[in-house]
C-alpha cells in the first residue's frame, strides 16, 4: 500500500479539475429539486389532459410519491452514470499511460487501485447524501406528511446497491483494457440482478434485492431479515470484489 495517501490526494485532485464529479453533482442536484416538484405535479398536469372519469382516479400525490421518484432517479439514471464513469476509472488510465506513470513513481498497485475505489465511493456517497437532505427539504415545502428520516434512509441503501455495482465495475476495469468494456458489465451486473430479483427469495435474502430495497424503504416498512440480509450480503459481497480487484491489477500486464 505504498503511496496510498499521495494516491488518494491525486485522485481527489483529478475529480476536482475533471468533468466526472461535476456530472455526478449535477445530476443529482437536478434529481434531488425535480423529484418532489415533479411528484406534486404529474397528477395536476394529468387530470389536466383527461377527461373527468380520469380525473377521479388519479389519486392524490403525497410525499411517498416524491421519495418513490427521487430512488427511482437514483437507481435509474444516477448510478447508471457512476457504472459508466467507473469503467474508465482504471482503464481509462492504463490507456493513457497515466497509471503507468505513477506506478513508476513509488505508488504499489494495491495503493492506485484502492485510491481509486474510496475517493469514488466517498465522492458517490456523500453527493447522494447530501442531495437526499435537498429532496427531503423540497418534499417537506411541497407536502405536510413528510417524512425526512425514511428518505435519507432509502439514499443510505441505495448507496450500498451503487458500492455493490461500482465493485464489480472497478474489477472490470482492473481486468480489462477497454473502458466501453468495463462499463458495458458493471451495467450487465445491473440487469442481472435486476433478474435474479424477480425470484422472491433472492430479492428478499441476497444482494439481488438490494437495487429494489430503496424503493420498498419508501413506500413501505422494512425490517428484519428482509432488511439486513440484502444490505449485509451486498456490503460483503462489494469487499470480496473490491480486494479481488487490487488482486487481479496486481497480476495484470500493463502495456
Amino acid at each position: 500500500m505504498s503511496g496510498l495517501r499521495t494516491m488518494i490526494a491525486t485522485e481527489w485532485l483529478a475529480w476536482r479539475r475533471g468533468a466526472r464529479l461535476v456530472v455526478i453533482v449535477v445530476l443529482i442536484a437536478i434529481f434531488a429539486f425535480l423529484s418532489p416538484i415533479a411528484a406534486y405535479y404529474l397528477p395536476a398536469i394529468l387530470s389536466s389532459l383527461g377527461d373527468s372519469a380520469l380525473r377521479e382516479l388519479i389519486p392524490e400525490p403525497t410525499a411517498t410519491d416524491a421519495t418513490t421518484q427521487w430512488t427511482k432517479n437514483l437507481t435509474q439514471i444516477v448510478l447508471i452514470a457512476l457504472i459508466v464513469i467507473a469503467g474508465g476509472a482504471i482503464a481509462g488510465n492504463v490507456a493513457r499511460g497515466t497509471a503507468q506513470f505513477l506506478l513508476t513513481r513509488g505508488v504499489s498497485r494495491a495503493a492506485y487501485v484502492t485510491a481509486t475505489m474510496v475517493v469514488g465511493l466517498v465522492i458517490t456517497l456523500a453527493t447522494s447524501l447530501l442531495g437526499s437532505l435537498v429532496a427531503a427539504g423540497m418534499t417537506a415545502l411541497l407536502f405536510d406528511d413528510g417524512d425526512p428520516a425514511r428518505l435519507v434512509a432509502a439514499t443510505a441503501v441505495w448507496g450500498v446497491a451503487a458500492a455493490l455495482l461500482l465493485a464489480i465495475t472497478w474489477l472490470a476495469s482492473a481486468a480489462l483494457s477497454s473502458q466501453i468494456g468495463a462499463a458495458g458489465i458493471g451495467i450487465g451486473a445491473f440487469f442481472v440482478l435486476q433478474l435474479l430479483a424477480i425470484w422472491p427469495p433472492a430479492a428478499r435474502y441476497s444482494p439481488a434485492g438490494i437495487l429494489a430495497l430503496p424503493g420498498r424503504i419508501a413506500t413501505e416498512s422494512v425490517s428484519g431479515a428482509e432488511l439486513w440480509l440484502p444490505i449485509t450480503t451486498s456490503l460483503l459481497s462489494a469487499a470480496v470484489i473490491a480486494y479481488a480487484a487490487i488482486e487481479v491489477f496486481r497480476r495484470r500486464e500493463l502495456p
